[in-house]
């Protein structure tokens, strides 16, 4: 009994710590990004109830990196991933701030990282159908210089 009341107390110790940032408005290197209502952002919280009940989603992580030698682009212009909740990181090594963003085969942003500074890192978790997506970077005039590439759910 005294088991259970431990755990439960973790568990609302977790909550608790989940909510407070989004109670005060603010945000750091590793929040959860931005989301639509037209697009599932996936609440971390629920993640850890499904994990509580034995229940884990499936997730699948794509790592974004800003190219190091000052270009405006990702390190890379093609990325794949598994359809269903899938956590978006970005990785900044630049003194100017960056972000990831993605939009779907209509043109329509989905979701995407809040800015990341330099030494910083962003994310999302979305939940994501199988289907071709683009995955770009927000902040004005870095995208039409190259910071874009394609991400393929299958």
């Amino acid at each position: 009994m005294r088991r259970q009341s431990l755990r439960s107390s973790a568990v609302l110790v977790a909550i608790v710590l989940c909510l407070i940032p989004l109670a005060c408005g603010g945000s750091g290197g590793d929040d959860e990004g931005r989301g639509h209502e037209d697009q599932a952002v996936v609440d971390p919280q629920v993640i850890a109830e499904r994990e509580e009940e034995g229940k884990p989603p499936k997730a699948f992580s794509v790592y974004f990196e800003v190219d190091s030698t000052g270009l405006f682009k990702f390190t890379k212009k093609e990325e794949t991933a598994e359809a269903g909740i899938v956590r978006l990181y970005l990785e900044n090594p630049q003194d100017i701030a960056h972000d990831v963003a993605l939009e779907n085969s209509k043109g329509e942003e989905i979701g995407g990282t809040e800015a990341v500074a330099r030494g910083a890192t962003g994310q999302i978790s979305l939940e994501l159908e199988a289907g071709t997506y683009t995955y770009y970077c927000t902040i004005p005039g870095h995208r039409e210089q190259g910071m874009e590439g394609t991400l393929t759910v299958e």
